[in-house]
């Protein structure tokens, strides 16, 4: 008996022990969609669109969209990588193109990631375009965006939901924490530090001051609205439209705010 014990207690001990497991999720990534492969070109206006937020487009995860060349010509996906890493940006996937661009991208270490169907709602997207092609500083429009972030809800965020699967959040929201409704609006009876962030497919009220992300109409929504007592946001997006820091500075001073999409374009106005 007392050998039949020594091997069963063997047995426990050399049991195998699972030290990864794989999990699906969904995440917040930036879109780049080029136009060309003119190296030289795409770091000159890159360069110039990410001074503006140097802080916000360090160490970004990044999606290279190349939907939009031509079928007969392959990008040079190291000398791509290469730009990107020179001004913070990760590439980590490409997606568009045909299967003979889908083996140079993967020869060079990407994911290969599905085209998108239509124009989807929350990506920040940095555009590489000719001059005929840049839109209007005021307002950026991300050329793909299809990410609805479930986020992990902190302990000491208390939130109630009504039958219009409108989410409440009744105590402050502190920096890294996210909260998502993706069936409504979100409303926060307090204020958002930096470094947090609320996603809502619906409009996303503030009571207090805005100070983190705000992305609202996340699922296409272009009706969703963006309310606070204050702007003070590092980011505000509406279906996929969206406006930095260095953009709504101005607005600051201001009390009960109201953002909302017009001809495609992102407005501030008060309530």
């Amino acid at each position: 008996m007392n050998t039949a014990l020594h091997e069963t207690d063997i047995a426990k001990t050399t049991a195998p022990v699972t030290t990864c497991q794989l999990k699906g999720s969904l995440f917040t990534l930036t879109v780049l969609l080029i136009y060309n492969s003119d190296i030289n070109q795409l770091e000159k206006e890159l360069q110039e669109k990410v001074k503006y937020a140097p802080h916000f487009f360090q160490h970004t995860p990044t999606v290279l969209d190349i939907s939009q060349f031509k079928p007969a010509e392959v990008p040079d996906f190291f000398s791509i990588q290469a730009c990107c890493r020179r001004l913070g940006l990760i590439p980590v996937a490409v997606r568009g193109g045909n299967q003979t661009q889908h083996m140079g991208a993967q020869h060079a270490g990407f994911a290969i990631l599905p085209a998108a169907k239509e124009e989807p709602a929350v990506k920040k997207t940095v555009t590489i375009a000719s001059k005929q092609q840049r839109q209007e500083p005021s307002a950026r429009s991300p050329s793909a965006q299809s990410q609805s972030v479930t986020a992990d809800k902190a302990p000491s965020v208390t939130e109630t939901t009504s039958k219009a699967k409108n989410k409440i959040i009744t105590k402050p929201v502190r920096s890294g924490q996210q909260i998502y409704n993706g069936e409504g609006d979100l409303i926060i009876l307090s204020s958002v530090s930096p470094g947090a962030e609320l996603i809502a497919d619906g409009n996303i009220h503030v009571y207090g001051t805005l100070k983190g992300r705000a992305l609202a109409g996340v699922n296409g929504n272009q009706h969703a609205r963006i309310f606070c007592g204050r702007l003070e946001a590092e980011l505000i997006s509406i279906a996929g439209q969206y406006k930095i820091n260095e953009e709504i500075q101005c607005y600051s001073q201001d009390n009960h705010l109201q953002i909302y999409l017009e001809h495609n374009q992102l407005l501030i106005r008060p309530l």
